[in-house]
């Protein structure tokens, strides 16, 4: 089906000078950057709508374009550099935003009260299918925010990159420290990405076995993953009790990771954790007083790794929990 705009009228990065990860749109355009970077420009789209879709699309945006995260610097881990420990603004995101869901769970057929690997079940595996057939066969990144509660959620983005940029990359020599910011990006979110599965996936409509696409606690992607949020909008309550400072989320939650053909998925259980746990139950009373940034970051802690770039950014706007739909 055709793309339709969704998500306002403010436009967003679809990916830099080198090859989008969708092909080109009418709407497409070009702006120069600070650095002088041509960025392509696209109103975030998405291929797929519904009366109640609509309302869940319209409650989220890409943010990649104008997001205002800092992140580490080139010489950010280098003592002897009067940079060190310097954090640079983070430039427009490497992966284009194209779908966002939100799932309600259903507790008969997940006892467990979590969607596990949604990549490959539902309508989700529908999205991921969509989106390999596109001319570029975007390589996916399916970011999976696992939400407690009644009832329990998926809250469910697909971010995208051009697989060709990752082809030829080689994960098992670090890239030159003058290597671009960008080939050091292609490094780390094919090192990120390259892994064994803990187990095959579930039969269709059945849950994932226990300990299924959980990590040892120093695997790269418990140690790397990075979440940096940013609050625009948020009543004096929720604001005195969520964090907005960068976390590892692999050492703060329950983090599952699953691979299939052109995608890597993240599932983050927030419920895995007492205090994030509480703290979500808290927001979920105040969502649709809530605009919300978040940043995804695959840490760098040397100079064939820095300088950071967002590998993906998001933005939910007064979210409103009635619009959810079912995986199944």
């Amino acid at each position: 089906p055709p793309a339709v705009p969704v998500g306002g009228s403010a436009p967003v990065a679809a990916g830099q000078s080198y090859p989008s990860a969708l092909s080109p749109q009418p709407d497409d355009d070009l702006y120069e950057t600070e650095t002088g970077e041509k960025v392509t420009v696209r109103m975030w789209q998405s291929p797929f709508k519904s009366s109640t879709l609509r309302e869940i699309l319209d409650e989220f945006s890409d943010s990649g374009a104008e997001n205002s995260f800092k992140v580490r610097g080139a010489k950010y881990c280098d003592k002897e550099h009067p940079d060190y420990r310097k954090k640079v603004r983070a430039g427009p995101a490497m992966m284009e935003m194209l779908h966002a869901d939100v799932f309600a769970v259903d507790e008969d057929a997940y006892p467990e009260g979590r969607h596990f690997h949604v990549a490959a079940r539902g309508l989700a595996k529908e999205r991921v299918d969509y989106f390999r057939r596109m001319p570029s066969k975007p390589f996916l990144w399916i970011f999976n925010l696992q939400i407690p509660g009644d009832p329990p959620m998926s809250i469910v983005h697909y971010f995208a990159i051009a697989e060709s940029l990752l082809e030829n990359v080689e994960t098992s020599i670090p890239p030159p420290e003058d290597a671009s910011a960008e080939q050091k990006f292609y490094y780390m979110l094919k090192k990120y990405a390259t892994f064994e599965n803990t187990h095959d996936a579930a039969p269709e409509g059945e849950p994932e076995p226990e300990g299924a696409g959980i990590l040892p606690g120093d695997d790269f992607r418990n140690e790397r993953f990075k979440m940096i949020p940013f609050l625009h909008e948020a009543p004096w309550i929720v604001k005195n009790a969520v964090p907005v400072k960068p976390a590892i989320m692999g050492k703060k939650l329950v983090t599952r990771y699953f691979r299939g053909d052109g995608y890597v998925e993240l599932d983050l259980d927030v419920a895995s954790d007492t205090i994030a746990r509480n703290i979500v139950g808290l927001c979920r009373g105040y969502t649709r007083q809530l605009v919300v940034d978040i940043g995804l970051v695959i840490q760098g802690e040397n100079e064939s790794e820095l300088p950071e770039r967002v590998a993906a950014a998001l933005t939910m706007h007064n979210i409103d929990l009635d619009f959810v739909m079912d995986l199944h």
